[in-house]
């Protein structure tokens, strides 16, 4: 940024009175740069309050790396003259260089006499997003006239916090551009990936990891595995995520995010025996005991689920979802006053869970509480401690809109289902509480808007079923429960 912003001392002395200050001016221009603070000092001697003399020592002095005295030359220039902008641009500057803090200020002032001066309008975004302030950052950016002629620097902050903003389409664009500008940075390109795939542009990430996959680190395997699942290479998706467990067997996420796959294509088998490899290495990871948990779940083996649970509440007591797995499984047995229990004394040590709150609730309305009896009353605390605790946890609202129907409280249900569609716009649960919401109200356009959404989402479903099934993990696609297997 110093070269965008070295300044033509020619614009210096528009306001200044000394006859000195052109061959100052001429001095810096030829690098005589002692030559150009002695003139300019004698020309003070004569004319001390002129604000071009004191610019241009300032200048003379940063070029020659004496940034302390060009700060105080540049300062003396805007006492005499506040709004001197070669003196603010030169301090800007040096401020740049030094990384101070004060420099957004003085670029802000820059930017109020003149809004047109993109070099400042690029430093001030640039300073804020270092800062953290992406929203301001976001904003200055987008004014930058020439968006091709910015920096590098500025292409990957602005970039980054358009991701932070969640804006993943403008920061996939960004990312783009860093690429193009560096075609051999890996980070950039796997930056690239990631905003591609949380945009939806699935095959477009899929084809911008393709160069890394020879020798992917860890990260980059692991994101390559979740493309590969989303655009349905499930084979793919499984061999990436084995390499990432070959190349860090000591990190519990691969073996989750295994689990995860096998969970999603019904093969439970081969996620146990590569699960329980993981426990082998990793005994004390909560996480990979609930994710055994659930796939003992998928197949109904709920004594050794429960089990499962049970050690991942004791790993990490601080957590209530060991105890939301058992009282989930106690609950899928058949055992709901074994379940309620295990919920209620979950609650006492984590009080704001919101899982451990929407399942006391789930337990209470499937074991037939009524409005009115104490176990509804305790049902409508819980259900809404869930939402309030976490305002994205689509089941809470779906239960809330069913409690709330239960209730009689159309207008409650109607705001619940509006919100979990707002999570989830195909959740059919809330669609049907909607649905029959208008038919009870007479609003028949919402309710057959409703009807076409839902024939629409069950054919939609059928393929996804179909896809889903095309692939089962087998048990070779795991390595089998022993230190050597992961060697």
């Amino acid at each position: 940024m110093l070269v965008a912003l070295t300044l033509g001392c020619g614009n210096v002395f528009a306001r200044s009175q000394a006859s000195l200050s052109s061959t100052a001016a001429a001095f810096v221009r030829a690098g005589q740069y002692d030559a150009a603070v002695a003139e300019a000092k004698r020309g003070l001697q004569a004319h001390p309050n002129d604000p071009g003399l004191h610019t241009v020592e300032g200048i003379a002095l940063s070029m020659q790396g004496k940034d302390a005295d060009a700060i105080a030359a540049f300062r003396a220039a805007l006492r005499i003259s506040p709004d001197f902008l070669p003196a603010l641009r030169g301090e800007s500057q040096v401020l740049s260089r030094d990384k101070d803090g004060r420099l957004a200020s003085v670029l802000t002032r820059v930017l109020r006499i003149d809004p047109s001066d993109s070099t400042a309008r690029e430093m001030l975004a640039l300073e804020q997003a270092r800062m953290g302030n992406c929203d301001a950052a976001v904003a200055d950016f987008s004014l930058v006239p020439d968006q091709t002629n910015r920096h590098t620097e500025s292409v990957e902050r602005y970039a980054s916090c358009l991701f932070q903003q969640r804006d993943y389409t403008r920061a996939s664009a960004e990312f783009q551009q860093l690429l193009v500008r560096e075609p051999e940075n890996a980070d950039a390109r796997y930056d690239l990936a990631l905003a591609q795939r949380r945009a939806g542009q699935n095959r477009e990430a899929a084809e911008t990891l393709k160069p890394l996959l020879a020798t992917a680190d860890y990260e980059t395997l692991l994101l390559a595995s979740d493309v590969s699942e989303d655009i349905g290479d499930t084979p793919d998706a499984v061999v990436l995520m084995r390499r990432a467990i070959l190349l860090n067997p000591m990190r519990a996420d691969p073996y989750v995010r295994f689990a995860e796959l096998c969970l999603l294509h019904d093969s439970y088998d081969s996620g146990i025996a590569m699960v329980t490899a993981g426990i082998e290495r990793l005994p004390n990871q909560s996480s990979l005991y609930l994710a055994r948990g659930m796939l003992y779940g998928g197949l109904a083996k709920y004594d050794k689920a429960e089990a499962d649970f049970r050690r991942a509440e004791q790993l990490d007591p601080h957590h209530g979802t060991g105890a939301y797995g058992v009282g989930l499984v106690e609950a899928q047995g058949n055992h709901s006053a074994e379940a309620l229990a295990t919920a209620r004394i979950g609650l006492v040590a984590n009080p704001r869970d919101a899982q451990l709150n929407y399942l006391l609730a789930r337990i209470l309305i499937d074991n037939g509480a009524v409005p009115g009896s104490p176990d509804f009353r305790e049902a409508v605390h819980a259900a809404t401690d869930a939402v309030r605790f976490n305002p994205n946890l689509l089941a809470a609202h779906d239960l809330m809109a069913k409690i709330d129907g239960m209730d009689g409280k159309t207008a409650a249900l109607i705001t619940q289902c509006k919100e979990a569609l707002r999570i989830d716009p195909t959740d059919q649960n809330a669609m049907y509480q909607l649905m029959r919401a208008a038919r009870k109200t007479g609003d028949h356009s919402t309710e057959q808007a409703l009807v076409q959404q839902l024939e629409a989402l069950h054919q939609h479903e059928r393929e996804d079923e179909s896809q889903r099934l095309r692939y089962k993990i087998t048990v070779d696609s795991a390595p089998v429960a022993s230190k050597g297997a992961l060697r």
